[in-house]
């Protein structure tokens, strides 16, 4: 993407000086930027009101005292962008301190609290959104190499949770909140970026996308998010599922970044999801 980063700074009555990329596709641009005053992140985007649903969602979580990045600026385009405050931190992994893990698990049951409602992707419910997700998940995974018996169980188990899918998708959710996207210093968290893709659905789900390639999360972070037992046996239900299916939305992604290796871990990483969903029903 074609735009004079360092032309944004100094519009804001920054001098900038070292720039540093981070993304750099033909629609988007993410970038650190040093200047006069500190670092900033620059996003831009070749869409008109390409960035407002991450500047809404930074601005909706620091109404609510969450350590999210501060909107120092942005422009609706196109191309639209955002300078936002840089967060320094290392990412959240299952080696931070047990009382990061708790509060990451706090901050999102806050989050969770908000509330949230259909339509979900273009689909009127969240199970039939599933639905259709899990279609094409299942499509191209046989296309890789997945056994017949493997399709047939992993439809099978979402039939056996539809009913409970059906009453899912009440909550507001981070949906892409990995495990990078939450930021350490210390005995704290120092903050939470990359907030756009936040909307309705089921908070099991942000519980699994934190464990997708570093399962050992899982303990702390629900110890934290202190789930009362109605929501804890549907998050025993329903995680392992969004495990299996986020693992394999993982695979598809890292295979076209050109990453196999971490494809093939999350594909073994899925495979035996199903096996232990298997045991566990005793089949």
């Amino acid at each position: 993407m074609d735009i004079d980063l360092q032309a944004v700074v100094r519009g804001q009555g920054i001098r900038p000086e070292a720039v540093e990329r981070l993304v750099d596709r033909p629609d988007r641009v993410v970038a650190r930027v040093e200047t006069d005053r500190g670092a900033v992140v620059i996003k831009a985007s070749t869409y008109r009101s390409g960035l407002a649903p991450e500047v809404a969602a930074n601005r909706r979580l620091a109404a609510l005292g969450l350590p999210v990045q501060e909107v120092l600026a942005w422009d609706d385009g196109p191309p639209s962008f955002a300078m936002l405050s840089f967060v320094e931190g290392e990412p959240l992994s299952s080696d931070s301190p047990i009382a990061v893990q708790q509060e990451v698990g706090r901050i999102l049951s806050r989050i969770h609290s908000l509330g949230g409602t259909g339509p979900y992707a273009g689909n009127p419910t969240w199970d039939g959104w599933m639905e259709g997700w899990l279609n094409h998940a299942l499509n191209w995974w046989s296309g890789q190499g997945a056994s017949g018996e493997h399709v047939t169980t992993a439809r099978r188990w979402f039939g056996e949770l539809r009913p409970l899918l059906s009453e899912r998708g009440n909550e507001q959710i981070l949906f892409d909140g990995r495990p990078e996207h939450f930021r350490i210093d210390g005995e704290q968290v120092s903050g939470l970026i990359d907030l756009a893709e936040m909307r309705s659905g089921d908070a099991a789900m942000d519980l699994a996308v934190l464990a997708v390639s570093d399962p050992g999360l899982l303990v702390g972070i629900t110890e934290g998010y202190a789930p009362n037992q109605k929501e804890k046996e549907a998050f025993d239900r329903l995680v392992p599922f969004y495990l299996f299916l986020r693992r394999l939305a993982s695979a598809e992604w890292h295979l076209q970044l050109g990453a196999p290796q971490f494809a093939l871990r999350m594909l073994d990483l899925a495979s035996a999801g199903l096996r232990n969903m298997t045991v566990r029903q005793g089949r």
